[in-house]
């Protein structure tokens, strides 16, 4: 089978890349900088069994000036895929299409799509010119991925991983203990592509993905912890020092980012897939151990 991959070389991508090259597919990356010189020595595809995973994107801080160059950036892909007859088309899009909510109803597939902001704005535009492109594809399909649980320097949650490797004593926020919050592990992930590629897909299909539970932040600290860091201090912040740290100007509005319920409606992906079963988040962390795949967790470990 071929795949083409854009966007190889992010922390997503290369371990992406990796496990399909483990499965033996023909995996091509493209470079969409250098998209013009690429598309035509490509011929080498077959129609009925090539993929093009389209993950080459901005980071998350992007600002209004890089719409444009994320919009340009899957208008190269689908020239290329559509060039060397490329079959179906996968788009890694986000969840933050979504509101922040704990209310799930609000975060299916078929509920409103909103952009508060330039990277989800970019997303949202991406989506919009896949659909004008259906015709070209037997396929498209469309995952909306809840925070992945993967290494990035931009991610709020690596923010606070970090000051977790760091602080003697790991403070604990009450906020932290009743929030609920979706993530998706780097095993799900994967193990959901593998099952894609065996999937006869046609026309457009919206797809969330998610851990199969969603999670505190304090719980999910004491994950990282018993991965990391199993000795480590732990304090618990009362409310009236909880309500001055999260008013502090940089740090407060990272940490008050991370206390939000944003919960992610995984149902469609489960009743659709029945060989595909989700794991929990701290159930992924130790199969993600087991097979090599490098999350976030394992990018903290201290050796």
């Amino acid at each position: 089978m071929n795949l083409l991959i854009s966007g190889s070389t992010g922390n997503i991508g290369k371990t992406i890349l990796a496990k399909f090259k483990e499965k033996h597919f023909n995996v091509i990356p493209i470079n969409l900088r250098f998209a013009s010189t690429l598309s035509s020595n490509l011929g080498l595809l077959n129609q009925e069994d090539s993929f093009f995973f389209h993950l080459a994107s901005q980071n998350s801080n992007m600002s209004a000036k890089n719409i444009r160059e994320e919009t340009n950036l899957i208008k190269s892909a689908i020239d290329i895929a559509k060039i060397n007859a490329v079959q179906n088309f996968v788009f890694f899009s986000t969840s933050k299409l979504y509101p922040s909510t704990d209310n799930i109803d609000d975060t299916n597939e078929n509920s409103e799509v909103f952009s508060n902001d330039p990277y989800t704005e970019g997303k949202k535009d991406c989506e919009l010119i896949l659909m004008e492109n259906i015709n070209y594809f037997k396929s498209i399909t469309i995952l909306r991925l809840a925070p992945v649980l993967v290494e990035s320097n931009s991610s709020n949650l690596n923010t606070l991983f970090r000051m977790c490797n760091k602080l003697p004593i790991i403070p604990f926020f009450p906020k932290g203990d009743s929030n609920k919050r979706s993530f998706l592990s780097m095993v799900n992930l994967i193990n959901y592509l593998f099952i894609l590629l065996k999937k006869n897909n046609q026309g457009l299909n919206t797809i969330n993905i998610c851990d199969n539970n969603f999670i505190s932040t304090n719980r999910l600290i004491e994950i990282f912890l018993n991965h990391s860091k199993p000795h480590a201090l732990r304090i618990s912040i009362p409310k009236y020092l909880e309500s001055f740290i999260l008013k502090l100007p940089l740090i407060g509005s990272k940490l008050n980012a991370m206390f939000l319920d944003a919960l992610l409606d995984n149902q469609k992906i489960k009743g659709e897939n029945s060989e595909f079963k989700l794991q929990d988040t701290e159930q992924a962390m130790l199969s993600a151990q087991k097979e090599g795949i490098r999350d976030i967790f394992s990018s903290f470990c201290i050796d």
